[in-house]
């Protein structure tokens, strides 16, 4: 289970436990340690990495084959790559909002 913010429209309308879609903006994700076990953490498996100058992007596939996209800020590290390899990673809550699960809109 992930912690999250409740959005302002469905305050007072969802519990803890309750189905869910969490929304984390991608460069709010930081490299966590494998051995990392928060309510906050996403594990997932690597399967493609873009390097875009001012940002790392790491592409994965999560639990039931969902789509995650991350985008780590360029700050002047290296970056080692671990495309195939499960990693975690951490985000900070009130970065994370959560919202009753449901379809969503097409782009």
């Amino acid at each position: 289970m992930l912690r999250a913010r409740i959005s302002t429209a469905n305050q007072g309308k969802m519990r803890p436990g309750d189905d869910a879609m969490v929304f984390i903006r991608p460069e709010a994700f930081a490299l966590a340690p494998a051995s990392a076990d928060n309510d906050h953490l996403v594990k997932a498996r690597v399967t493609n990495e873009e390097f875009e100058g001012n940002a790392f992007n790491i592409f994965m596939e999560g639990d039931g084959g969902k789509e995650i996209k991350v985008a780590i800020p360029n700050l002047g590290q290296s970056f080692e790559s671990r495309l195939g390899q499960t990693i975690a990673l951490d985000y900070d809550i009130r970065n994370a909002v959560a919202m009753p699960a449901g379809e969503m809109a097409t782009e």
